[in-house]
């Protein structure tokens, strides 16, 4: 069983192709052999998959990296809400002993810090690969950025069904719901679920490995690309949608979380290589 890739970004990477799959609820993953790697991420939904004879139960941030010869295929039917990310790529040369130092270590699966991070350098190389504006080199260095997000893992370190965690989960289950309101905030969602503020902070860093502040921040951001891109709102209109009361501070919290303007945003990652069988 394959437990990492070893690989030098600086060299020897060759991406293929990508494409972001969105399910018609029907089917199932098929079975097949690849010469390539692949680069899973899901956007949305759950995927059953396995490699060989491990199995896989991947969700909305959940990444896998399948290797070149081995069966894969699905393990359960595509559900109504599954969307994921895939790129193709080949590794051209194994690293030597000199050559270690520089090498990364990518886990065969995990759930990403941020990760929009890596959705954002999915998005790129679709746009670029549509638009006929993807030159080998670019393609290459994005397929080595992707893999770089793709070693920035967190482990939960609250024990699944503890008190704990059900107070964390609760709290995430309110963000996700409740981020349009302008007034939620760590003391309103520690009132609601009945907890003190600092306790619920700590709990809900310890699961996600992410502060409450943060992940309200990040889940109206992730709203707010969902409707630059699907929507004809102008930014302001998407701003307020989103739960922000200042257009300026939408802004600014839309640029240091995706690393470009809402407008520039719009414009980068129109295009897209959508799938659904």
């Amino acid at each position: 069983m394959v437990k990492h890739l070893k690989v030098n970004t600086e060299r020897g990477l060759e991406a293929e192709n990508g494409g972001l799959f969105v399910s018609r609820a029907e089917g199932i993953h098929p079975t097949r052999v690849l010469n390539s790697y692949e680069l899973i991420l899901v956007r949305s939904g759950c995927l059953g998959i396995y490699e060989e004879n491990e199995k896989f139960v991947l969700r909305e941030g959940d990444f896998l990296l399948l290797s070149p010869r081995r069966e894969h295929g699905g393990t359960r039917d595509y559900e109504a809400d599954l969307s994921f990310y895939w790129v193709h790529f080949h590794v051209l040369s194994r690293e030597t002993e000199g050559k270690e130092k520089r090498a990364i270590k990518v886990p065969k699966s995990g759930h990403l810090r941020d990760p929009e991070r890596l959705e954002l350098l999915f998005r790129r190389f679709l746009n670029d690969q549509e638009s006929g504006h993807l030159p080998k080199v670019e393609a290459n260095l994005l397929m080595a950025l992707m893999l770089c997000e793709a070693t920035k893992t967190v482990s939960k370190k609250i024990e699944p069904q503890s008190p704990a965690s059900f107070l964390a989960e609760e709290a995430m289950e309110k963000i996700l719901t409740e981020f349009t309101d302008p007034h939620i905030s760590t003391s309103k969602l520690a009132e609601e679920v009945g907890c003190n503020p600092d306790y619920l902070g700590r709990v809900f860093r310890q699961m996600y490995g992410i502060s409450i502040v943060e992940q309200i921040k990040r889940t109206r951001i992730k709203e707010a690309r969902r409707l630059l891109l699907r929507s004809e709102l102008y930014v302001r209109e998407v701003a307020d949608h989103c739960g922000f009361t200042n257009e300026s501070y939408f802004r600014r919290v839309f640029k240091s979380i995706s690393g470009v303007t809402p407008r520039e945003y719009r414009r980068l990652y129109l295009r897209m290589h959508l799938n659904t069988t």
